[in-house]
């Protein structure tokens, strides 16, 4: 089935040679062929420019454009935009890939209506320190239609629970509403996606959700965020958690349902943030692990979503209860034994759908 309809797909490239490759034949080789494929190229030191027009040379769908200073895959998806001229704009990046007849199974899920938001499921690969495929993770929904801003926004808190609403590799944007309203990835350490979906869905009116999981997101042991120090981490996640709680207030949809699941996350990070903190590029000695946590307790946030919410799991309950108490030198200790997981038993500790 083709609708006609064209697919803009950008994926920013940077030092991708070993990937790229699969990643661009996984995307030419899509049943539905009305696409163009516009590679950004952010100033790659490795051979991944050669190969970008070495794949516009053998398809007309390829278009390649290389960036003068490496700015970061926010500004290269930014570019791409700015090129693109498709009805719809998606995007994939340069080290995953997608089933051959992923976008066919999406347009016929729409069958010929054009919803202003498209999204779908994702296979999560996660690869050893070999390179070697381990374990796959399904994340998915049931297929569903919304046909109101109102419905639209109601569904969001639940892809949020389901971590797949802060990605922007399972989303298809209508082109016209990213530029008539000027939504673009602003610069950030973590969360980029999940700020252009936030400003995005403002203007969706209609959705459509599929179980489809054909976007493969592979999670390489060396490419780790949690390998990587982020000094404003935390600071980011609350962020992260507080614009959808404005969102909703906004709307005027935050119920009792939206803070459970909203507190839900707060904790997953928060439990990830006491690890982190353990991490010697942190910088932070004893007294400012504790004085860190005594901050956090005080929180008018932390205590407007947090302290009531249902944990869900184990280890967030037992968290969850010592902060209640305010037994700090538990929240550390709690940490401090994750971290240790985290770095010496790397195969035992898995994050699969727990923080993103």
């Amino acid at each position: 089935m083709d609708s006609g309809l064209l697919l803009s797909i950008v994926m920013p490239v940077y030092n991708a040679e070993n990937y790229i490759d699969k990643a661009v034949e996984s995307v030419l080789s899509q049943s539905y062929r009305s696409i163009e494929l516009i590679l950004v190229n952010d100033c790659s030191t490795d051979g991944s420019g050669k190969k970008c027009e070495a794949w516009a040379d053998r398809d007309e769908r390829v278009r390649v454009f290389h960036l003068d200073e490496n700015s970061g895959a926010g500004r290269a998806r930014n570019f791409g935009i700015e090129k693109a001229t498709g009805t719809y704009l998606t995007f994939v990046d340069s080290d995953d890939e997608i089933d051959r007849n992923l976008y066919e199974t999406l347009f016929d899920l729409c069958g010929g209506k054009q919803y202003d938001a498209v999204v779908w499921g994702m296979t999560e690969r996660y690869y050893n320190d070999k390179g070697e495929a381990v374990s796959e993770n399904y994340v998915t929904v049931e297929d569903a239609f919304y046909e109101s801003a109102r419905e639209v926004r109601k569904k969001v808190i639940d892809l949020e629970k389901k971590t797949l609403f802060g990605y922007q590799c399972n989303h298809l944007y209508k082109l016209n509403i990213v530029k008539e309203h000027d939504i673009l990835f602003r610069p950030c350490h973590l969360y980029e996606d999940y700020f252009f979906n936030l400003s995005y869905i403002e203007y969706v009116s209609s959705m459509a959700v599929s179980s489809c999981t054909g976007y493969f997101y592979n999670k390489r042991m060396n490419q780790s965020l949690t390998k990587q120090f982020v000094a404003d981490y935390f600071q980011l996640s609350r962020k992260r958690i507080k614009s959808m709680a404005e969102a909703y207030k906004r709307w005027g949809m935050f119920d009792s349902k939206v803070k459970n699941i909203l507190g839900q996350r707060y904790l997953r990070y928060y439990f990830s943030a006491l690890m982190r903190n353990n991490d010697p590029k942190s910088e932070m000695n004893c007294a400012g692990k504790r004085k860190w946590v005594k901050k956090s307790l005080e929180d008018p946030f932390y205590l407007e979503v947090v302290r009531e919410c249902d944990a869900g799991s184990l280890y967030l309950k037992i968290l969850q209860k010592m902060m209640k108490l305010h037994f700090i030198s538990g929240c550390l200790l709690f940490g401090k034994a994750l971290y240790i997981v985290r770095t010496k038993l790397p195969g035992i500790y898995a994050e699969k759908g727990q923080i993103h």
